[in-house]
């Protein structure tokens, strides 16, 4: 899906609860009860793409920028 010049894309869901044991690239923070954003490089530095974990479902969303 595109909005823009963001894409969305479903990506591969990985397993329930904390997203991190299962993605061990990415580095993020959890924003809600069941919502991780997840992101390559540290927060002050210009992002490529973000994904979007439900931590309940294990689903995820890339945005790429």
């Amino acid at each position: 899906m595109k909005f823009g010049t963001m894409n969305v894309d479903q990506i591969e869901n990985i397993e329930k609860g904390n997203p991190f044991l299962s993605d061990l690239y990415n580095m993020g923070y959890q924003v809600g009860t069941n919502v991780t954003v997840m992101y390559e490089k540290f927060p002050n530095q210009l992002h490529k793409y973000i994904i979007v974990c439900n931590t309940k479902t294990g689903e995820r969303i890339r945005i790429t920028f």
